[in-house]
């Protein structure tokens, strides 16, 4: 079933797995299939989302930000089989599209995640790093105003008074943020990225404010903006309702 966590009963004839065919030496390293960062809540559960191809051979993730073969796997699905350590203890599962699920989120998530996948047994892994920020919800209200008006048809700006020097500032469109929302699109250390941009609906200023380059009534709802002042400090998340006029 889709969004399903694939459990126990997944896992009643492991299959029989060579040590090469889950070698990480000669990987392709690629950044488009999980988002990076992702941010998930101290306490619950969490979900590392990425968008891998259906039908691969297998998914094996590890807890490292520099993949080698010495590196222990945390958990894997192959074949629609899941096994591994972390899997074992109860603390990860993996959901069908190769996402990985952490049961009970904690401070020691904060870190990175490597993802190896393949697409054969022929072909070669593919690796993607993910940066995971563990937060204990901050919620502040005075960078944002809310409500904002917004003329139709219009370039509008959703204006927020950031401090300056932010390591970086991610927009989503959302009412109650979750890990499993998708940012809208992010602004990191002077790189502007993601679908909102690429598909130039949205920008953003150089203060972190979200610029809807033509409003329609889509955009009357709910934004929400979280911003870092470091990569070790707890993301401070506001909402903002806009109202389209």
């Amino acid at each position: 079933m889709p969004g399903e966590v694939l459990t126990q009963s997944h896992h009643m004839h492991t299959p029989s797995i060579e040590r090469d065919e889950l070698s990480v030496t000669g990987t392709v390293v690629s950044s488009d299939k999980c988002q990076t960062p992702q941010y998930l809540q101290l306490g619950k559960k969490g979900i590392i989302s990425c968008s891998f191809p259906g039908d691969l051979y297998g998914t094996v993730w590890y807890n490292s930000s520099n993949l080698t073969s010495e590196d222990r796997q945390l958990i894997s699905n192959i074949e629609g089989y899941v096994f591994g350590p972390g899997y074992e203890s109860g603390e990860y599962g993996v959901q069908p599209d190769g996402s990985l699920v952490i049961n009970k989120v904690s401070t020691q998530h904060n870190t990175y995640f490597g993802v190896s996948t393949l697409a054969t047994t022929e072909d070669d892994p593919i690796v993607e790093y993910v940066r995971v920020v563990v937060y204990d919800t901050v919620v502040s209200s005075d960078k944002c105003q809310t409500p904002q008006y917004l003329l139709l048809g219009k370039k509008g700006i959703i204006s927020c008074s950031f401090p300056g020097g932010l390591y970086g500032t991610y927009w989503y469109n959302s009412s109650n943020l979750t890990s499993e929302d998708r940012q809208l699109i992010s602004h990191r250390e002077g790189y502007v990225f993601e679908p909102g941009y690429e598909s130039g609906e949205y920008g953003v200023q150089p203060d972190g404010s979200l610029v809807i380059n033509k409003v329609s009534t889509q955009h009357n709802t709910y934004f929400v903006v979280s911003t870092l002042a470091t990569t070790e400090d707890d993301p401070i998340v506001e909402y903002v309702r806009v109202v389209v006029y």
